[in-house]
């Protein structure tokens, strides 16, 4: 939810429970109004200043008509100084009977109006921003249809005068301010959790409906290796070790991938990685495309309260990088890997507060290849049979701040051998493990935007010896929004 819309709606809270806290040190401070004896409490409903056209609903979920949002800033934006404005939302359906589906998904004793009236407030919130504008909600119960009218109310500000010579504030006032700021914390908690869970991993998350994200990532990795240097003592005959030499390879990956939702439990991405790899020292390199892949993303469960996501996801790798099995091996570095393949995931997560916690499950094929030929040493490999890779993972996001999130865990794959086929023979190569342990951090540069940033430390020698990184993504009502444009 947007973060900004979801201070506006708690700013009252805030400003009445600050106030009397601070007013036990310093009474003045708790003054919300120019004048130095009076203390803002409330509001009073003086007049109602514009209505908007009918929302309409598909189940819960509200059909807002074509410009609907473009009005509301218009009439909004007329008013100027709308701090004291009130968008209130109420909603009517032509019957409260739940069916079967509401029923399991809300409760027997769910309101079916206030859930359809809370959809339209939270929508509005999530693509409006007008800071001290107060945004409330409420189901008016059976009417003639499912629609809900928004209508915007100008409120009168009601003080009380408080006692400057002292502290003025009773064990009461106390209590409620504590109490007001609790649940306020509480509701940040939800947001700032959210975004640590999408710093993880896009895996966790999905898009609304006909939305569209545009995401950025750039990781650097490196990996080393070290060589036994061999030769044969000329008077024993035997073979010795005269040294070790150090092989390292450091790779830069920018990906510009795309993510569109095809429904409010559907998402599909497809991601291109331009990829810039060497060996230690630059005595090789190579830049080029990498691999591309295509995916989608699946909630089978509708989101519930106090209960555990899940998502699945599904990817193709398409071999549109330089293929390892095309190359000179001793002079040429490969960006790709060569194979098409195919993986799926399920990943879930739980709300355990002040953290939550997330695992998933993972298992990826290659697709065996044998139209090429390619000389190592003095064989030909012509074919390659890979084996399945297995993989599991899991850790813990907290959200420390409004704006900052950390997150740790980590991820452990194991493959199956895989068959090399040589002219005249064929070798099974190893599996082998790649565990790594990952730590990051996430900041929110704006209301829709959180700068992720990672590092992995390699703990299997099948491991690069370490992965550091960053993901940012852009939403495309974000770039209107910050260009001036206007969306619906």
């Amino acid at each position: 939810m947007n973060f900004f819309m979801s201070m506006i709606r708690k700013s009252a809270i805030w400003g009445s429970g600050l106030a009397v806290l601070l007013s036990l040190s310093a009474p003045v401070w708790a003054v919300d109004n120019p004048e130095a004896d009076r203390q803002l409490i409330g509001y009073e409903a003086k007049e109602e200043l514009a209505a908007l056209e009918r929302v309409n609903f598909s189940g819960v979920e509200p059909n807002f008509p074509s410009g609907f949002f473009d009005g509301l800033r218009s009439k909004i934006e007329s008013f100027g100084d709308y701090r004291n404005l009130r968008i209130e939302v109420v909603a009517y359906t032509g019957s409260e009977q739940l069916t079967t589906a509401e029923r399991a998904e809300f409760g027997d004793s769910a309101n079916l109006s206030s859930l359809r009236a809370e959809s339209v407030r939270e929508e509005i919130a999530s693509r409006t921003d007008f800071p001290n504008a107060r945004l409330e909600s409420r189901g008016a119960g059976e009417g003639s249809g499912d629609f809900a009218e928004v209508n915007i109310f100008y409120d009168a500000p009601q003080y009380r005068s408080i006692d400057t010579s002292s502290s003025g504030v009773s064990a009461n006032d106390y209590d409620s301010a504590r109490e007001a700021l609790a649940k306020t914390e509480e509701d940040e908690e939800d947001t700032t959790l959210e975004d640590a869970l999408n710093a993880v991993d896009e895996n966790y998350s999905l898009l609304k409906e006909n939305s569209v994200d545009l995401q950025y990532s750039y990781n650097m990795s490196y990996s080393s290796s070290d060589s036994l240097v061999l030769d044969t003592d000329t008077t024993s005959g035997q073979v010795v070790v005269t040294g070790v030499t150090r092989d390292g390879r450091l790779t830069h990956t920018n990906s510009i991938s795309m993510s569109y939702g095809l429904s409010d439990n559907l998402t599909l991405g497809v991601a291109i990685p331009l990829v810039s790899t060497s060996t230690l020292g630059d005595s090789i390199s190579e830049d080029g495309v990498g691999d591309m892949s295509v995916s989608m993303r699946w909630q089978p469960f509708p989101v519930r309260p106090g209960k555990a996501n899940m998502t699945l996801s599904s990817s193709v790798g398409l071999p549109t990088g330089t293929s390892p099995y095309d190359i000179d091996i001793n002079n040429t570095l490969p960006t790709g890997s060569g194979l098409y393949s195919l993986g799926f995931s399920a990943n879930v997560n739980k709300l355990i507060d002040p953290i939550v916690a997330y695992g998933s499950v993972s298992y990826s094929q290659a697709f065996e290849d044998d139209g090429f030929s390619q000389q190592r040493g003095s064989r030909v490999l012509e074919g390659i049979k890979p084996g399945g890779t297995f993989g599991y993972s899991f850790g813990m996001g907290y959200a420390l701040t409004y704006g900052v999130s950390m997150n740790m865990g980590f991820s452990h794959s194991f493959g199956s051998d895989s068959e090399l086929e040589f002219t005249d023979e064929t070798f099974e190569s190893f599996g082998g493990h790649a565990a790594r342990f990952n730590i990051g951090a996430g900041f929110r540069t704006s209301p829709g935007t959180v700068l992720s940033v990672n590092l992995a430390m390699g703990l299997t020698r099948e491991s690069p010896d370490f992965v550091v990184g960053f993901y940012i993504p852009f939403s495309v009502e974000g770039f209107k929004s910050y260009f001036g444009g206007d969306g619906e």
